[in-house]
């Protein structure tokens, strides 16, 4: 085995049980679920992010669509956050709502080389279309 993967399997098992017991529904209400999901977490920098993720979670409650994204890319993560995009038809609707707030919001692309040139294509019509200042930043894969 790879020195480099040992253990990865009992940190792979330990951040799976995290997450179900993050998304497990809570049995008295979201504060009893994040009480239970701090004891999970022994790195405080994983549980500060817990905690920044329940804040948030707390404070959008019931909000979705651009009514949810407008405050994040506005305040939260103002200058921050990206939109990351496979260009299908679900990527249409976020990219639109991203560029309605903030035309200026990066757009990362995994080109992985890949790709048809029709989606190539489809890709730049959305970019164009929503009028991203920004442009879409390609990731290479290998």
């Amino acid at each position: 085995m790879c020195s480099r993967l040992e253990g990865t399997s009992s940190r792979f098992a330990e951040i799976q049980k995290m997450s179900m017991q993050l998304l497990s529904p809570p049995d008295d209400g979201p504060d009893a679920a994040f009480a239970a999901s701090s004891d999970v977490y022994a790195d405080q920098a994983v549980a500060g992010v817990a905690e920044r993720v329940h804040e948030l979670a707390a404070g959008y409650a019931g909000l979705d669509g651009i009514s949810l994204l407008r405050p994040l890319i506005e305040r939260e993560f103002c200058g921050r956050l990206a939109t990351v995009s496979s260009f299908g038809a679900e990527s249409a609707v976020i990219l639109a709502m991203a560029a309605e707030i903030d035309r200026t919001t990066p757009v990362l692309f995994l080109d992985t080389g890949k790709l048809f040139g029709e989606t190539l294509r489809y890709r730049d019509r959305l970019i164009t279309r929503a009028d991203y200042r920004a442009g879409c930043r390609a990731t290479l894969g290998s």
